[in-house]
């Protein structure tokens, strides 16, 4: 039977393996480059605790990123507000009635405003919304009563009041 010996392996080259496997490089790639078994690495990664090193780092660049996203959309946010804002105000001071083209736009804006703003502060945003500020919403009862009474939702042979 032959005599295998085991070599250790250099430092560096277990910092290069952990700096790859950081960077999502897969464990065969790894291995391939710096020559060193699948098996090594896997024992690496489990006892030096990579996985949940590499986890941790993707979870704080991943809040940076949204972070900054969230800082960028404010910014448009912002800008696209002064430009509504001075809209309206070249809307008011004209003296000539407002379209309805133009009235059909400020609609749509101020709609998808109060959905943005909505969104921002975890509200409904569709009509679901409207009917829990009528009055705590609306009731089955009310739904039938509706569906019934209006000719356009009432279904086929239903009795109409």
């Amino acid at each position: 039977m032959a005599k295998t010996s085991l070599v250790p392996i250099p430092e560096d080259i277990r910092a290069k393996a952990k700096e790859l496997y950081l960077a999502h490089t897969p464990i065969n790639d790894i291995a391939h480059q710096l020559k060193v078994s699948t098996a090594t690495l896997a024992q690496w990664r489990t006892r030096e605790s990579w996985l949940a090193e590499r986890e941790a780092a993707d979870e704080a660049l991943l809040t940076d990123i949204i972070s900054a996203r969230k800082v960028e959309l404010s910014h448009i946010a912002k800008a696209g507000i002064a430009q509504i804002k001075r809209a309206i105000k070249h809307i008011e001071d004209d003296p000539e009635p407002m379209s309805i083209a133009v009235a059909e736009k400020m609609a749509n804006l101020i709609a998808t405003l109060d959905k943005v703003h909505r969104l921002d502060t975890k509200q409904a945003t569709e009509n679901v919304s409207v009917a829990a500020d009528i009055g705590g919403g609306i009731t089955v009862d009310r739904i039938r009563e509706i569906v019934t009474t209006d000719a356009f939702l009432a279904p086929e042979g239903a009795e109409r009041e």
